[in-house]
């Protein structure tokens, strides 16, 4: 299933009038330079000119059903994506076939069927260690109603997040629901066999997601904080300032706050983290076919 797709290419024309236009500038020692521009579109999606190309962005099953929930099949996404071009074509002349330069590849767990909240699972996830990874993330988006994410990404290639759909969304049908967003820029793209919109219908795109969903470690177990709570305080091996220190961390963490154990400042509190977080004895883990499942 699939939620926001931006597609375009080049161009050889630009209706170039001020209405309706926000202009990108940047100041340089010649004056004021032009970077691009950008106009909302009568169907809700953003049409994105830089130079020679353009580019049309939506959330599909929001363009086409005015909600995005739940997710669009292919077959949606293709569709939208011709609605974008045509309405884009009333400013600018695309040239050869429409690209594929964003995909957002998406799989939806169902996390109350093991008694567990959406904040309390990702939580969990981000005390979970993910090794060798490019940036990591925890926090409450202040642009999505409050709900907590978890995201793992690189700068060029994209990257994935689990998030908390219903609190995203605000609708009844998508409580309890953890969303996995694979974002799929153009390298990611690429890898998977999608270049051009044609690519869609034939591209192996639940391939792409399962990579991107294992690429987070997403799939390693975790247990809910009041779990690891409770392992901690048992632990004789442990001084007391060290269960004082890993149980503000959990506690901070079930909260949905956002503690940058993974800095090296906290490097102690990490290797004995590891120790609960992962891979142990662990009751959960959210599995890309299955859904959650015990670990």
């Amino acid at each position: 299933m699939l939620d926001t797709v931006r597609i375009g290419g080049d161009i050889s024309r630009t209706e170039r009038g001020e209405l309706g236009w926000s202009v990108q500038t940047i100041q340089t020692d010649a004056g004021v330079v032009e970077l691009g521009r950008r106009r909302h579109l009568a169907s809700g999606a953003v049409l994105d000119v830089r130079g020679d190309t353009a580019w049309c962005e939506a959330s599909v099953p929001k363009l086409l059903h005015g909600r995005n929930f739940p997710a669009a099949p292919v077959g949606e996404v293709v569709e939208a994506a011709h609605l974008m071009l045509e309405e884009a074509g009333q400013f600018v002349t695309f040239e050869g076939p429409p690209r594929v330069n964003r995909l957002d590849v998406v799989r939806d767990f169902d996390v109350q069927a093991g008694k567990l909240g959406p904040t309390e699972v990702i939580a969990a996830m981000g005390a979970v260690p993910t090794t060798l990874r490019a940036t990591k993330a925890h926090y409450r988006d202040a642009s999505e109603h409050q709900a907590q994410t978890f995201m793992v990404r690189t700068k060029r290639s994209g990257g994935g997040r689990l998030y908390d759909k219903g609190r995203e969304s605000g609708l009844e049908e998508a409580a309890g629901v953890v969303r996995f967003e694979a974002q799929e820029r153009k390298a990611g793209l690429r890898r998977g066999g999608v270049l051009f919109l044609s690519d869609l219908l034939a591209a192996d795109l639940e391939l792409v997601g399962r990579r991107r969903f294992e690429w987070c470690g997403f799939d390693q177990p975790f247990a809910p904080g009041a779990v690891l709570l409770s392992k901690v305080w048992a632990d004789d091996e442990l001084t007391e300032g060290q269960k004082l220190q890993l149980a503000g961390f959990y506690s901070l963490r079930s909260l949905g706050v956002g503690v940058a154990l993974e800095k090296s400042r906290h490097w102690r509190l990490r290797r004995l983290a590891e120790r609960y977080g992962y891979p142990g004895d662990q009751e959960w883990r959210l599995d890309y076919d299955e859904g959650l499942v015990a670990a």
